[in-house]
């Protein structure tokens, strides 16, 4: 369930410095990544997450799901595929804040993700909260909680 406020959440867009692998050429990618706290029974921790869309679930790295205190290869394990290949995510039940709203959040976690420079919240669980605006020129995410049904 949500404990939700009434007034809707803004973030910015971040930016980051990219480089191009063929001609080294510098520029610079702006992204919606917001500061969310994942909290287990144990531990609470500040982490950057993409909005993905095109994400079915959440996704964080082997190294939170350490951090947490959770024993990654203890939660159900799941395969996903994608572009790149597939990797193993194992399920662990948290709870998440973005500013004061709270809910539980199926997230998976794998060490097959460690590369990854921040977590991936997707449809499940985290977007299913939310009405969400990804407005690019002006580099804002506007999120509206949304009841539980």
């Amino acid at each position: 369930m949500i404990e939700q406020p009434s007034e809707q959440l803004r973030f910015p867009y971040v930016r980051f410095p990219v480089s191009d692998p063929f001609t080294k050429r510098q520029s610079v990618v702006y992204r919606p990544v917001i500061p969310v706290i994942l909290h287990s029974r144990k531990m609470a921790l500040t982490c950057q997450a993409l909005i993905d869309s095109g994400a079915d679930e959440c996704i964080f790295s082997g190294e939170v799901a350490f951090a947490l205190g959770f024993p990654l290869l203890q939660g159900k394990p799941r395969v996903f595929a994608g572009i790149g290949g597939s990797v193993i995510g194992y399920l662990h039940p948290t709870t998440l804040h973005l500013g004061r709203v709270r809910f539980a959040c199926p997230i998976y976690y794998s060490d097959e993700w460690n590369h990854l420079r921040f977590g991936l919240l997707g449809q499940v669980g985290f977007l299913s909260h939310f009405g969400i605006s990804l407005d690019y020129r002006a580099k804002q995410i506007t999120f509206t909680p949304q009841l539980s049904r």
